[in-house]
C-alpha cells in the first residue's frame, strides 16, 4: 500500500481510519475500523465523526504498524470513510471478475 500516491485533495479531509481485515463466514475478509488502545485494536463505526483522523495521523500509526513482525500487526491499512463528503465510489471487483469470467467461458476456457 503506497500511502504517498493518494492525491492531496483526500489527504486533506480527515476522515480516515485504521483498517483492520477479519474473515467472514463466505470466505472475503471485512474491513473493520479500529483504534489502537493499550497495544490492541478496539472497533469503531465508520460513521461516527470522532473516529475519523487526519491522514498524517493514519499514515504515521501505519508507518509504525509496518515495523511490527507481521503476525504481530494489530491492523492492516487505512480507510477512507465516504460519509459526510462529496465523494462516491463505486466497487467494480465483483463486475470485473464476473465479466473476464465470461469472457473465458465464451473463448472456451
Amino acid at each position: 500500500m503506497n500511502l504517498d500516491r493518494i492525491p492531496n485533495e483526500f489527504k486533506a479531509i480527515n476522515n480516515w481510519v485504521l483498517v483492520q481485515l477479519r474473515p467472514k463466514k463466505d470466505g472475503g475478509l471485512d474491513k473493520v475500523p479500529v483504534r489502537i488502545v493499550s497495544d490492541s485494536a478496539t472497533d469503531l463505526a465508520w460513521s461516527k465523526p470522532k473516529n475519523r483522523s487526519s491522514f498524517e495521523s493514519v499514515k504515521a500509526q501505519f508507518d509504525e504498524e509496518l515495523k511490527r513482525k507481521p503476525n504481530g500487526r494489530r491492523f492492516h491499512g487505512v480507510g477512507f470513510v465516504l460519509n459526510d463528503t462529496d465523494y462516491m465510489c463505486v466497487d467494480l471487483d465483483k463486475a470485473a471478475q464476473a465479466y473476464i469470467s465470461s469472457l473465458n467461458r465464451m473463448a472456451g476456457h
